[in-house]
């Protein structure tokens, strides 16, 4: 049990953190990887420290808080919207010819959720002005300019991923049949998940 206390060998930290760096970030991925590392690599000419060693074979929390500490590390800032600017940034320079387009989210956008629905005119106007604040990315490739413009005249389709990704904000995929079968022509990520806010920002921005 003595070895069961010991934190992990900095070895075993640095193969975490260059694994996650390849794109490992499962648990189960990562411990197969760790385990051959430490089996062919760290014991290859000498008998194997037991599975209760710690040092050599974190469990499963352990090697979640390295998960996290390694992207942590990779990071300019904690906060996502720093992070997606600096990415948008990086992305233009590799991919001049793709279309981005960012807005940020503030406090003061929350209110937006407060206003109610009415009939009236003068009321929907107001909602339209206010439903294009809030947070907002578009993303569409070069390859994808030329969808809508060939396929989508006849039929556009709008694909939400419900249930299938583990973040809070929705992601909303514009989707046209061609010939061959149906594509992607452009995503977006919206702030709310409302009939309105959707139809504003289906809009070029």
């Amino acid at each position: 049990m003595a070895g069961y206390a010991l934190p992990a060998d900095d070895r075993i930290k640095n193969k975490i953190f260059d694994l996650v760096d390849d794109g490992v970030l499962s648990v189960a991925e990562m411990r197969r990887h760790i385990t051959y590392y430490v089996r062919k690599e760290l014991f290859a000419r000498r008998d194997v420290s037991p599975s209760s060693d710690r040092r050599f074979f974190p469990t499963a929390v352990d090697y979640r808080n390295y998960i996290y500490r390694a992207r942590l590390t990779k990071l300019h800032s904690k906060v996502d919207q720093v992070n997606l600017k600096l990415c948008i940034t990086k992305w233009s320079e590799q991919f001049p010819n793709d279309q981005f387009y960012f807005r940020e989210y503030s406090s003061q956008d929350s209110q937006q959720d407060a206003v109610s629905n009415s009939d009236d005119a003068e009321d929907a106007d107001v909602c339209i002005q206010e439903s294009t604040k809030g947070l907002l990315f578009c993303h569409q490739t070069q390859w994808q300019k030329h969808l809508p413009q060939r396929y989508g005249n006849e039929i556009c389709l709008l694909d939400a991923t419900y249930k299938t990704s583990r973040y809070a904000l929705p992601l909303f995929f514009i989707c046209v049949k061609t010939n061959v079968n149906y594509a992607v022509a452009a995503s977006f990520i919206v702030q709310s998940e409302d009939s309105k806010s959707i139809s504003v920002r289906m809009a070029p921005p």
